[in-house]
């Protein structure tokens, strides 16, 4: 899906909830955070920042939504590396319509009750005329606010839900979870692994998978001998190891999240059935799942996410990652986010606009889907609308062309861990190949 959205991914905690009372101030703190790795031409705000509608300069306000609280923090500051680095390429390159990008983030803490709240101030005191982010397991509750908004909102992760989505300002730059299902059912029948347990965590984005899961394996001749969900924030799995292995299977689809796997997997481990291969989603290829459950645990896993792209995109986005980050391995789906803010700027220059929300969403294919003059970057982007020409974007995450439904679609790819927690492709799976499956 995900390269991963790729994805990371996805869970709602009642702790964060518990929460509530003081979730002010720690926001507060969590935005200065934020804004800390966000440089100087990429202010960050409290309020709406000036806004230019043709050139003036001045500067356009960018909402973003991500989890920056709660147990999935992690994942907001890799989505935050994406979104800063496509930041600094626009504003090095003179600005959106010649303005430069501010940014305000609403913390969405993995919580679909937090995120609307964080969604409706950027839209209703904030005034952001573009929204990028968050991830599907609450975007599908924020996005009927930017619908009604009439203001265009990039959604990053695979969460099925959207597959057949109908609302127009809603764009998702991350391949499906019904991709992802057939890649993992794909990956075990390549290998033999005929009889598979379903292990998906109690959160509405890791159970979507399940159904695609299902179809793609059963409709090519596997069988499923367990399904077991996966309450989060347990003390202990023993049970749920039991029902797992009583029908041995020959492979486990799973996704947890990595607090529930530091407990789930070693486990496993102690009840001697870590002798199967664990097929994950992009949400387990992850430093802190890697972290989560130690190397020798992670020698058992295979994860699945959409395939790094191999073209000019790709490799412009590792050297600028590298370069700010110095870390080779790309964060999960912050490519992804990347695209987005590149979409949404170049998106405003075709429009001649950084305040007309419909005019920009009227031109997003403009700038991203054939025909059209191929274009990796901002600025080459921003050089070819300026001649006039229509523009192909393809980017940091590969092709950002959008089906009727807003959608991409890609190959994925099978990875594993090395010993040093970064990830190596074992197989890709292609586009063609999933299609027909």
């Amino acid at each position: 899906m995900n390269h991963v959205s790729r994805r990371v991914h996805r869970a709602e905690r009642n702790d964060w909830q518990r929460q509530q009372s003081g979730s002010r101030s720690s926001r507060l703190v969590v935005f200065a955070a934020v804004c800390g790795l966000v440089p100087a031409l990429a202010a960050c705000g409290s309020g709406s920042g000036s806004s230019s509608s043709g050139g003036g300069g001045g500067t356009v306000t960018f909402g973003v939504m991500a989890p920056f609280t709660g147990p999935f923090a992690q994942a907001g500051t890799d989505l935050m590396k994406g979104v800063n680095l496509a930041v600094d390429e626009i504003n090095a390159a003179g600005g959106v319509n010649g303005a430069h990008i501010q940014l305000i983030t609403g913390d969405t803490a993995s919580d679909p009750t937090d995120a609307s709240s964080a969604e409706s101030k950027l839209l209703n005191v904030d005034h952001v005329p573009v929204l990028v982010g968050p991830r599907t397991i609450t975007g599908p509750t924020v996005i009927k606010q930017s619908e009604r908004a009439r203001v265009p909102q990039f959604i990053v992760g695979g969460s099925t839900s959207l597959d057949k989505s109908t609302d127009k300002y809603f764009w998702r730059t991350t391949a499906s979870d019904s991709q992802q299902g057939t890649a993992m059912a794909d990956y075990a029948l390549k290998n033999n692994l005929t009889t598979a347990a379903l292990v998906f965590e109690k959160q509405p984005a890791a159970q979507t998978l399940k159904a695609p899961i299902t179809d793609a394996y059963q409709r090519h001749g596997g069988q499923l001998v367990a399904t077991v969900d996966i309450a989060p924030n347990q003390t202990s799995y023993r049970s749920e190891v039991q029902q797992i292995f009583a029908q041995h299977p020959k492979t486990v689809f799973f996704q947890v999240s990595s607090a529930t796997a530091g407990v789930l997997f070693p486990q496993i481990q102690q009840a001697g059935f870590l002798t199967v291969p664990f097929i994950g989603t992009n949400t387990t290829s992850t430093s802190d799942f890697f972290s989560a459950i130690g190397p020798e645990i992670a020698n058992s896993v295979v994860s699945t996410q959409s395939s790094a792209p191999s073209g000019q995109g790709r490799a412009h986005y590792e050297q600028i990652f590298n370069a700010k980050y110095n870390s080779k391995q790309v964060a999960n789906l912050s490519a992804d986010m990347y695209d987005a803010v590149i979409l949404a700027a170049l998106a405003m220059d075709k429009a001649g606009t950084t305040t007309d929300s419909q005019a920009i969403n009227d031109a997003v294919t403009q700038v991203s889907n054939p025909p059209g003059n191929v274009v990796n970057d901002y600025a080459s982007g921003l050089k070819a609308i300026k001649a006039g020409q229509k523009v192909n974007y393809e980017g940091a995450a590969g092709s950002q062309d959008f089906d009727k439904y807003h959608n991409t679609f890609g190959p994925f790819d099978a990875l594993k861990f090395a010993a040093d927690g970064s990830t190596q492709t074992v197989v890709t799976l292609s586009a063609a190949e999933l299609a027909s499956y």
